[in-house]
């Protein structure tokens, strides 16, 4: 027999927290895939988590991410511009060293909207709770 405890709050409707085999989630408790005193196989989708948020917000990360790039390429166009003129003296070191450190700039946000994806894409499969081994 399967026996559920969840540590912190079950309100109706609302999952908060819970612990356990699980990772812990906060959202909305949008599906309960099992009845009391059911039969279930290991891998059994037991609870999801409204995905609504995490999808919304995954995108803002991805739009994030593409703003960030189309940035880099053209900082990184000025920086090759830039290392030809102030090889010929047109253009000032300050300038040059502006335009490297805004494309280490724009190199760091992309990896942090990266970041933002993966523990978006993590979240969201977190609330699909599976069952780790069968019970009865």
């Amino acid at each position: 027999m399967l026996r559920l405890i969840i540590l912190g709050r079950l309100l109706p409707g609302i999952l908060l927290v819970h612990k356990g085999h699980f990772d812990r989630v906060t959202g909305y408790l949008d599906k309960v895939d099992f009845t009391e005193g059911q039969e279930v196989e290991a891998g059994a989708v037991l609870f999801q988590i409204d995905p609504r948020p995490y999808r919304a917000a995954l995108a803002q990360a991805k739009a994030a991410k593409a703003q960030h790039t189309a940035q880099l390429e053209s900082a990184q166009l000025d920086f090759e511009r830039s290392s030809k003129l102030i090889s010929r003296g047109f253009q000032t070191q300050q300038s040059f060293d502006q335009q490297r450190a805004t494309v280490g700039q724009l190199n760091a946000a992309i990896e942090g909207d990266l970041s933002d994806a993966e523990r978006l894409r993590s979240g969201w499969l977190n609330g699909i709770k599976r069952l780790p081994v069968s019970y009865r």
